[in-house]
């Protein structure tokens, strides 16, 4: 039942290449040929016996869980909050609660806790992320959210008192190929916008009257200013509908952001707003986390060192977890003596950079222009920036996403995501700026190509890569994109944007 591309084979092979275990030699099984595809080379014999994965021991199935997605641990008091911050929205009271946080502190493991226990009660959990650095159109999260909305609705009848307000939604997320309008005079001002944001308004607490809705926007510190606009409107709005607003931000860019700090003070003065804080684990939950990923109880040293270097940030305890686990730094026995000279990174680009370094240097270059591309790239358009044909790039990508570097992405078959934001950052700074500005130019010819007979382009990406391309004679492509980016901007109300443009 599931979708079959290019991506699916070398995403299907790593994932048998995991669960097999650490002990199992890479190409025991599945041997990669190069440029061509893969090859099953394991001998096979009929048997009655159990399978092999009932022999497996509890370390290997611990360490091929902590491959994935290590077990949620901790955040008692936090989830408590959350739960009856949750509970008030179901019985028809809106809450509207922004989660901030650092980097890699687990914001977004929250949330999909939270929301994973929401949807098992019955409500409709409706998603949007912003996304890092410029190429989004005005309202990016809002307008995910429009487009779960409708693939959660797809096929079913729309009841009568919400059929205008779904069609409206619908605006917010057209279909593939649908024209562009260039914006009427009438369509721009604040009176316009504002009718706009009421219309929406009432779409969501009609929609709410159907399903409790909980509505997620990450990393807002990313957002649009129309976006955090329109959050504000609707914080202020809602009060007597079952509506729970998770917002998540990183709280050390507040000071980079006037436009999300203006907006939390405006939802401060709403009783319906909670700001929360997410800070590092605690010790017991260190240790907890370190013995997930390395397979066994550590020792009380390690735990306290590695607890003390991250302050209890998650994502840097299991990168560090990872990095021992795979140089077997002593960890086997449980049992390291007070004292022992523990050998840790200094930082998490330095963590990230370790891990990295695992990698072959050809895996490494293609990562670098994926980390150009953003989060999400699909293989095509990888391929193509990078100058190399589909195939060829089958390998490294299973290298990176069997140490968990990058996972498949759920929006396309044919795409991939880096696991972390911070693992794009990093590699992203890494490329320095003649050469990030060939690469972004790479990436707006092979999009301009692919969207060559399109008639609703990617023209805000467009935009972004052939701007950030200018230092390689695009003067002219990045004005022209940036016009063609700024009318849809317009029309759509995202006047800053436009502005920007």
């Amino acid at each position: 039942g599931a979708a079959r591309s290019i991506s699916t084979v070398p995403q299907y092979a790593a994932s048998v290449r995991r669960a097999l275990g650490g002990d199992t030699p890479q190409q025991a099984v599945i041997q990669t040929v190069r440029g061509r595809g893969y090859r099953f080379v394991a001998e096979v014999t009929e048997s009655d016996s159990p399978s092999p994965s009932a022999f497996r021991s509890p370390r290997d199935a611990r360490r091929s869980e902590g491959i994935s997605k290590p077990r949620f641990v901790g955040r008692h008091e936090l989830m408590s909050t959350l739960r009856a911050a949750l509970e008030e929205s179901l019985s028809g009271e809106t809450r509207v609660v922004m989660l901030e946080g650092d980097p890699g502190i687990g914001k977004t493991r929250v949330v999909e806790e939270l929301c994973r226990e929401a949807a098992e009660s019955g409500v409709m959990v409706l998603t949007g992320r912003c996304h890092e650095g410029e190429g989004a159109p005005a309202f990016w999260p809002w307008i995910q959210t429009a487009r779960d909305w409708t693939r959660l609705n797809e096929g079913k009848p729309i009841p009568d008192e919400i059929e205008a307000e779904a069609a409206f939604f619908a605006t917010l997320a057209p279909p593939k190929g649908a024209q562009v309008a260039k914006p009427a005079a009438q369509a721009v001002g604040a009176e316009a916008r504002f009718r706009v944001f009421d219309r929406a308004a009432r779409g969501l607490r009609a929609f709410a009257k159907q399903a409790p809705l909980v509505l997620v926007l990450e990393d807002m510190h990313w957002a649009d200013p129309a976006s955090l606009e329109f959050l504000s409107f609707v914080g202020a709005e809602l009060h007597h509908d079952p509506v729970f607003i998770l917002g998540t931000y990183r709280d050390k860019e507040l000071h980079g952001t006037p436009e999300l700090f203006q907006t939390l003070a405006d939802l401060t003065r709403q009783p319906t707003f909670r700001r929360l804080s997410i800070r590092g684990l605690e010790l017991d939950y260190v240790a907890e986390l370190l013995a997930q990923i390395v397979g066994s109880d550590v020792a009380p040293a390690l735990a306290e060192s590695v607890a003390a270097l991250t302050e209890g940030n998650p994502f840097f305890v299991v990168e560090i977890a990872r990095i021992l686990g795979a140089e077997a730094s002593g960890l086997e026995s449980g049992d390291m003596a007070e004292g022992s000279e523990i050998h840790l990174p200094a930082s998490i680009s330095d963590t990230i950079g370790h891990r990295l370094g695992r990698l072959g240097a050809g895996t490494r270059k293609l990562l670098s222009v994926a980390s150009v591309i953003g989060r999400e790239f699909g293989i095509t358009l990888l391929s193509e920036a990078a100058g190399t044909e589909p195939e060829q790039i089958f390998e490294p990508l299973e290298e990176a996403s069997a140490i968990g570097i990058i996972e498949p992405a759920q929006s396309s078959p044919d795409a991939y995501r880096f696991a972390h934001a911070l693992i794009r950052e990093t590699l992203y700074q890494g490329i320095l700026g003649p050469n990030r500005a060939r690469l972004h130019r790479a990436i707006a010819e092979a999009l301009e190509r692919h969207h060559s007979e399109s008639a609703a382009p990617p023209l805000t990406a467009l935009a972004h890569h052939w701007y950030q391309a200018v230092a390689t004679g695009a003067v002219d492509k990045a004005a022209e994109y940036c016009e063609r980016a700024g009318l849809p901007a317009l029309s759509g109300h995202g006047f800053e944007e436009a502005a920007v443009h």
